[in-house]
């Protein structure tokens, strides 16, 4: 505060000996400005950062890591050597922005999908994915080189705008859409799997900010370009977070978008009343949720005990492994064939719910590899000096048969290409296989 009162006195000073007297208000108030400016670069995103402020924020990620990550052997990481080595490019971070991003390449070498430095915007929004497709109400995917719309939610802003399954994305808001999405692609973390990193971009190209949806859309439709125009302050409904529907007269669609507690009344009464043959449950674009509501979910499909997944954490400094089990419900159990849909954009407990499925062999598994954001994190990322936040995995997860899941995802047992063609005339490869599959698996 001292510092900061004589920086004040200082600058209205200097500019008392360059301008009139009359004028002395005005440079009291410029001083005032310069310093509230000066103090919001200290923190803001992109501003300047002191060696000293860094040295600080750099000693608190580094002592957070090692007392608190799931793992005290970091991975087999030798991580006081791996701290002092990377130490030596402190000097070099001029401002928070690449100070943060040269952070995250420290905590990337723990290969974890979750522990990362996460930017104060992050404090100001609950979800900033929220932002993204859920609410545009567009699934995007590549073919070839061709991004093209996969699938548009009913009474969405996508749908109201006029946007199609099929249709290919030219441009948004005037940029290429390819080269677009190749820079944003390239922004991603090599060490995250593809699926990861392509769903990531694709995701990003409908936001023409973190928090913003795009103005126009350009598509090529039928041959011809049509422009689309967004309008970001429509309200619209969001989805239910669980449907149900019969497939045919023996076969029973679950479409779950996230393990939330509000879809357990649905799940309930799907699992009590509908009757079915085979059951197919759509995961694709669940991003997770409740590991409560995954348990609600399996046990409702196991007559026996069965492990769902390994958790991984740790007692003081050492590293602790436990069983995470399901109680059978038994004759109340479903006892039909089931088959799992999934995609780039299926993570977390939605790999988890799948991983265990797919262990037991209690269902098959349909679709595109997942994106392996599995570990678990901190309810709230840990306020840093600098004014980001930093995230840590307190616990990790492996599949029940001991596989690694976080930074591999879970690999469908049978996949198709999606394309255009396909989509614009409602042609859904992943599904077909799964009711094929499904049709051959049911005794008449």
């Amino acid at each position: 505060m001292r510092r900061r009162a004589f920086t004040s006195r200082f600058v209205a000073r200097a500019v008392s000996k360059v301008v009139p007297r009359r004028c002395a208000a005005w440079a009291a108030w410029l001083a005032s400005a310069f310093c509230a400016v000066h103090v919001f670069a200290q923190n803001g995103i992109g501003a300047r950062l002191s060696p000293a402020l860094a040295q600080e924020t750099y000693d608190v990620i580094t002592a957070a890591v090692a007392e608190q990550y799931f793992d005290p052997t970091l991975r087999g990481l030798d991580w006081p050597t791996v701290v002092a080595a990377h130490r030596r490019g402190i000097g070099e971070q001029r401002d928070t922005a690449s100070f943060q991003s040269w952070m995250n390449t420290l905590l990337a070498k723990l290969n974890d999908s979750h522990t990362q430095i996460v930017p104060s915007t992050a404090f100001e929004s609950e979800d900033l994915a929220a932002n993204g497709t859920n609410t545009f109400g567009a699934q995007l995917a590549i073919h070839e080189g061709t991004i093209f719309v996969a699938l548009v939610n009913p009474n969405s802003r996508a749908a109201l705008a006029s946007l199609q399954a099929g249709d290919e994305i030219v441009a948004i808001d005037g940029q290429d859409a390819a080269a677009r999405y190749q820079s944003q692609f390239a922004q991603e973390s090599a060490a995250a799997p593809e699926p990861r990193r392509r769903a990531r971009a694709l995701a990003q190209l409908l936001r023409a900010s973190p928090s913003s949806l795009p103005s126009q859309i350009q598509v090529r439709r039928a041959g011809s370009r049509v422009d689309v125009r967004i309008d970001a302050n429509l309200i619209v409904a969001a989805p239910r977070v669980a449907e149900s529907e019969p497939f045919n007269i023996d076969i029973a669609q679950l479409t779950l978008r996230r393990f939330q507690s509000d879809a357990l009344p649905t799940l309930s009464t799907f699992f009590d009343a509908t009757w079915s043959r085979g059951l197919l449950i759509d995961l694709r674009g669940n991003e997770g949720g409740d590991l409560a509501v995954v348990e609600a979910m399996a046990a409702r499909l196991f007559a026996q005990n069965a492990t769902l997944a390994i958790e991984q954490y740790r007692e003081g400094a050492a590293a602790r492994e436990r069983p995470w089990k399901v109680r059978g419900t038994g004759l109340a159990a479903r006892d039909e064939p089931v088959a799992v849909l999934i995609d780039e954009r299926c993570a977390s407990a939605c790999e988890l719910f799948t991983a265990a499925l797919q262990d037991n062999a209690r269902a098959r598994v349909f679709g595109h590899a997942t994106p392996g954001i599995v570990a678990g994190v901190t309810s709230k990322p840990q306020r840093l000096p600098d004014g980001s936040g930093l995230q840590i995995s307190r616990v990790g997860f492996l599949s029940p048969q001991g596989r690694a899941l976080d930074n591999v995802g879970v690999t469908p047992d049978e996949t198709c290409a999606r394309t255009p063609t396909d989509a614009a005339v409602g042609e859904d490869c992943v599904r077909k296989r799964a009711v094929r599959w499904l049709s051959g698996q049911i005794a008449y």
